[in-house]
């Protein structure tokens, strides 16, 4: 692999589809590609997904939500309709209107996320809600942070190039000296337990870690990271969380086996799915019935 030379550090206002299409040379590896070098996933398919980039209908409320809380982020289109099935009925200049699929197509290749208006306003009652949280709006005010800000370091041990990109970044350090990191979640609940499940379902303990090591290795002083979780379903609850220290050990865990395996896969240009050299054995799993009555 020819290697062209990116400085690590700090980068603001790089463009969305610049980041996530990964603007180093030689490759850099994200969370969310960590995440899929790991079992249940596989090498094969982080490498698939690097190539064709998966777009998921859920995410685009959270989108949405990330710009109007953040203030950046891309720009939404609101379709007029009841649902996603039915036919467009706005007169959109310039868009398809003979479905609402190729309608949503077109919003995505603009670079742009299509909303139904009823989402959208969901999206201002979260906002309002936010503002009424008195931690979260504290957080959020415009001048107390720098939104979107990308990161770009080395892995000491394997030199492979990570990046981060940190939804919210606050200007000042905490009592410690440490940089403060904020995440911001759209979720269906978000009280503790259900956070808690969260994490582990989503590896956002991964995100933590990996956010953590982008601002130490870029800015210093070591960093601290928060997630603000808030409710789509009214009354858009906010709940602000930080991981404990066995959580982030995990985390950092896990992103330290992902470095080695893709540090491992590009060393050999091998990005291998399951099975490949011998079959695995499997047993059932421990709901299933054993076909013996009491």
């Amino acid at each position: 692999m020819t290697t062209v030379a990116f400085e690590p550090g700090v980068v603001d206002d790089m463009p969305d589809d610049v980041y996530h299409n990964d603007p180093v040379p030689e490759g850099s590896l994200s969370t969310s590609g960590a995440k899929l070098l790991l079992p249940p996933s596989t090498p094969a398919l982080f490498l698939h997904r690097q190539q064709h980039p998966a777009v998921k209908r859920e995410y685009d409320v959270g989108h949405v939500a990330h710009r109007r809380m953040l203030g950046v982020g891309a720009e939404h289109v609101v379709i007029q309709r009841t649902d996603r099935k039915t036919k467009v009925v706005d007169d959109a200049p310039n868009l398809l209107t003979d479905s609402a699929k190729a309608h949503e197509t077109q919003i995505r290749a603009a670079g742009k996320v299509p909303i139904l208006a009823k989402d959208l306003a969901a999206v201002e009652a979260m906002a309002t809600a936010l503002a009424a949280h008195p931690l979260a709006a504290r957080i959020f005010q415009p001048d107390r942070g720098v939104a979107e800000r990308s990161l770009f370091w080395r892995d000491p041990e394997t030199s492979v190039m990570r990046r981060a990109r940190l939804d919210w970044l606050l200007h000042d350090r905490d009592r410690h000296g440490r940089v403060q990191v904020v995440d911001y979640k759209t979720c269906d609940h978000a009280d503790n337990d259900a956070c808690a499940k969260a994490v582990a379902k989503h590896c956002y303990h991964m995100q933590a870690d990996a956010y953590c090591a982008a601002a130490d290795a870029t800015m210093g002083g070591g960093a601290v990271f928060f997630f603000v979780f808030q409710e789509k379903a009214a009354p858009y609850l906010v709940n602000v969380i930080t991981l404990d220290a066995e959580a982030l050990a995990v985390g950092a865990r896990l992103n330290r086996t992902a470095i080695r395996t893709y540090a491992e896969c590009r060393e050999a240009d091998r990005w291998p799915g399951y099975a490949e050299d011998n079959y695995n054995v499997v047993s059932l799993p421990r709901w299933a019935p054993d076909g013996w009555e009491d």
